[in-house]
């Protein structure tokens, strides 16, 4: 329930922020508070730091969900004005896409650790960090 609520209210809070900043400085604050969360908590889990060690950097990177997972597909969509039902449909069969190869990895080592779901979350996020500054970062500096 606290997970959700951080989904909410950074997905509130970030939408009122990003009409004073612009959305795609709240995406890469998204990107980075996942990034940051997810490293954070693969070093908890690591290190067996316990539930709450656990449940604070979960919660980061829950709650940055609703910040990435609404302005990503907004940003992605801005340019595809006469297409966005097809480009909305193959954004959401990739997340769906990668979310089902993803699954089956984080119970690799039995329900008994944390570690491949820390893991899995961890390279996630920084993939995702790594993605927007290779391809979206790259091109806005590319003259036209």
């Amino acid at each position: 329930a606290v997970n959700s609520l951080g989904i909410i209210t950074a997905g509130q809070v970030f939408a009122r922020v990003a009409a004073k900043i612009g959305e795609e400085k709240v995406l890469r604050i998204g990107l980075l508070t996942a990034a940051l969360g997810g490293v954070t908590l693969f070093f908890m889990i690591s290190i067996d730091a316990g539930l709450y060690g656990i449940l604070i950097p979960l919660f980061f990177v829950v709650s940055s969900v609703g910040i990435v997972g609404t302005s990503a597909p907004s940003l992605a969509m801005q340019h595809h004005g006469a297409h966005a039902g097809s480009a909305a449909a193959l954004i959401g069969v990739a997340q769906m896409l990668l979310g089902a190869c993803m699954t089956p990895l984080v119970g690799l080592a039995g329900s008994q650790t944390a570690f491949p779901m820390g893991l899995i979350i961890m390279l996630c996020d920084l993939g995702a960090l790594c993605c927007y500054f290779f391809f979206v970062a790259r091109a806005k500096k590319r003259p036209e």
